[in-house]
């Protein structure tokens, strides 16, 4: 199941979620890499299949592809949730699974955004394909933040998608909005 679309972290790879048998996914996402930068048009809860070659990175387990054709859309709106934790979870077992995060915002520096919570402080990081702005963050105010735990030569860091990954928690309860509880699920 698509978690990360392309073109969000990098030109020439995406993230997926592994269907298991029970039809959850998989927590560990999975790197699906084109030397070409050549993908289908995705969208985020397709249901994949990839054809490639399994590699590693330093970071990564990674699906390389030959071409656009490895690539098969077999169905689409999947809902992935992702696993909410504290800061003191952030720990090389998280890498690479969707994970979110709340706490306030207590600083800024570039693309690198400092969120704190009564465990400890998570850095999220915005990625140029996210469209995410820092001035979509308020210093002392409450977010909900939902990415992918990257390993960088930094730490680990929690990498927003897009702006619907970023939530201020002042306007969920001004709008009472309701949060989905599933897994991961098809939409019927």
């Amino acid at each position: 199941v698509v978690a990360v679309l392309p073109n969000t972290f990098s030109s020439q790879y995406f993230y997926v979620l592994p269907m298991l048998a029970n039809e959850t996914t998989d927590n560990q996402a999975l790197q699906v890499y084109s030397y070409y930068k050549t993908f289908p048009m995705l969208s985020l809860g397709d249901y994949i299949e990839v054809l490639g070659e399994v590699t590693e990175t330093s970071t990564d387990t990674r699906l390389k592809i030959d071409d656009i054709n490895d690539i098969k859309i077999l169905d689409h709106d999947y809902i992935v949730i992702e696993r909410e934790i504290k800061t003191d979870q952030i720990n090389d077992k998280i890498i690479n699974q969707l994970i979110a995060v709340t706490g306030t915002i207590i600083s800024k520096e570039g693309k690198n955004i400092y969120l704190q919570d009564d465990a400890g402080q998570a850095i999220i990081y915005l990625s140029q394909g996210s469209d995410i702005s820092a001035s979509s963050f308020i210093t002392k105010q409450d977010y909900k933040v939902i990415g992918l735990a990257r390993q960088t030569k930094n730490g680990i860091k929690i990498m927003p998608r897009s702006n619907k990954d970023i939530i201020n928690i002042k306007l969920i309860e001004e709008n009472k909005a309701v949060e989905p509880t599933v897994l991961s699920e098809k939409i019927t």
